[in-house]
């Protein structure tokens, strides 16, 4: 079942960010993905 749901990711570096955007697009996650610098 896929969701069109989006996902949130809290990251403060952002090599992380780029990191887990690779791999969201090498296993075809086409959710959105917000992105949060802290948690505030």
């Amino acid at each position: 079942m896929r969701s069109n749901k989006p996902i949130l990711l809290v990251e403060d570096d952002r090599i992380d960010v780029m990191t887990i955007k690779r791999a969201l697009k090498e296993i075809n996650v086409m959710n959105r993905l917000e992105v949060a610098g802290n948690g505030e």
